[in-house]
């Protein structure tokens, strides 16, 4: 009910119908999201945790050479900071997975169109989420590495002249 007032679903009586047709196929379709949604979930994460195990890394190595790391400790904090909002994102996404495909869509209608209304704003979330941690790799990252070089360059140069 919070839901069917929050996205204001009134279906007529031949949208009700329509819904009530198509409503299982689409309640297994959710289904296989949800249950996909899962192992995409850990292998982003792993992923993600990679990236920034391999950053912690090259921080360590950069502080061994005596290089300001600054730029790879504030990717660090961006990647864990994204990381976490894509989690929490797809947590969200989960949820409303999960009660579209618990919600009796033959006697409540909608109740079940507005939890599809609920997956969809989900979903958006999530993929807000993922192209933010992209933009953070596309770009964030080559300007980090970029620095980083250029950096070391000046310390060989430095090294080279005493």
């Amino acid at each position: 009910t919070a839901l069917r007032d929050q996205y204001r679903i009134k279906l007529s009586d031949k949208e009700k119908e329509r819904v009530v047709e198509r409503c299982e196929q689409a309640q297994t379709g959710l289904a296989k999201i949800s249950l996909k949604l899962t192992s995409t979930k850990s292998t982003r994460l792993a992923t993600y945790d990679a990236i920034i195990g391999s950053l912690s890394s090259l921080r360590a190595l950069v502080v061994a050479k005596q290089v300001d790391p600054s730029n790879i400790e504030l990717l660090i904090v961006e990647y864990q900071q994204k990381k976490v909002k894509f989690e929490a994102a797809v947590d969200a996404y989960q949820v409303t997975l999960d009660d579209s495909v618990q919600v009796d869509c033959k006697v409540k209608p909608e109740e079940f169109r507005a939890a599809l209304e609920g997956v969809r704003a989900a979903r958006k979330q999530v993929v807000s989420a993922s192209s933010e941690i992209s933009e953070i790799t596309k770009s964030n990252l080559k300007t980090a590495f970029d620095t980083l070089k250029d950096r070391l360059l000046m310390g060989e140069k430095a090294d080279g002249q005493q």
